[in-house]
């Protein structure tokens, strides 16, 4: 057995800006888009292991963070929900008896009150939605292939994902299941405004970002330069999205691909919903 101490630190700010969470050494932090100002969220220690934090996602008022985290870095992820100031951390799923049932790939509702992870608690990998007060577990997909990476959007009506790598959206129920796209998909993300969806196309290592409007019309590339295995988060104006570029470094771009800035190292980079003043 072991002893579990979760340390956080008390974070004094306000949201002057949109926030960037994103996961470095493990934890997860904060920073401006412009990597300014940052916060270490999560600080958890466990005697004789190296525990990791890891793929924060952001409610629509910015002030809780979904994330998962594995006690002992060995692929056995929990599901966790916290204040944006890293505080009141809260266990949503429990203890996996395997990597394959444990919490991957989360995604929470913009109203903060649902929340969604992959796991292969059948013979394949499927999208299960949580409800956070209630801890009720419902199996969203319901099909025999492999389902990945889940995103709500903006609305709460709808989730994007894929199905054995195609890209597939659904109605937050589960119902509505509509193919977007035959190929090679990786993560997706609705803007903000729910007008668009923007989503990685693996192309072995790398990935080329595009997006389109949520019926799958209007295709257009932002960006040919993306790790294969990068998040897509758009920036609270539309008019930016933040990824991983091919050298693993947190990278903000224009949608039209332009203004490219090279921010810093990380992983899993989610822009908040929303300016505060």
């Amino acid at each position: 057995m072991f002893k579990l101490v979760s340390i956080h630190f008390i974070v004094l700010f306000s949201f002057s800006q949109s926030k960037i969470a994103f996961t470095v050494n493990r934890e997860i932090h904060l920073m401006n888009p412009d990597g300014t100002s940052l916060v270490q969220l999560t600080n958890y220690k466990v005697p004789g292991h190296t525990p990791v934090s890891k793929n924060p996602q952001w409610t629509r008022d910015n002030k809780k963070i979904v994330f998962i985290y594995d006690p002992e870095w060995h692929g056995g992820m929990s599901l966790y929900i916290m204040n944006s100031d890293g505080t009141n951390d809260l266990r949503l799923t429990g203890k996996p008896s395997s990597k394959a049932n444990a919490s991957w790939s989360p995604a929470v509702s913009p109203d903060g009150t649902r929340a969604l992870f992959i796991s292969k608690r059948t013979n394949n990998y499927e999208i299960y939605q949580i409800e956070i007060a209630t801890k009720k577990l419902i199996n969203l997909s319901n099909s025999s292939e492999n389902e990945d990476d889940p995103a709500y959007s903006s609305d709460g009506n709808w989730i994007s994902y894929t199905r054995d790598g195609n890209l597939w959206k659904m109605k937050s129920d589960g119902s509505g299941q509509i193919k977007l796209f035959d190929g090679k998909y990786g993560h997706s993300g609705f803007s903000k405004d729910d007008t668009y969806i923007a989503f990685t196309r693996i192309e072995g290592e790398i990935a080329t970002i595009l997006y389109c409007r949520t019926n799958a019309s209007d295709l257009r590339t932002i960006t040919t330069d993306a790790i294969s295995y990068s998040t897509v988060s758009w920036a609270p104006d539309n008019r930016q999205i933040v990824y991983l570029n091919k050298n693993e470094k947190i990278t903000t771009i224009d949608i039209d691909g332009s203004n490219k800035n090279v921010v810093r190292n990380g992983y899993d980079p989610s822009w908040s919903y929303q300016m505060v003043p």
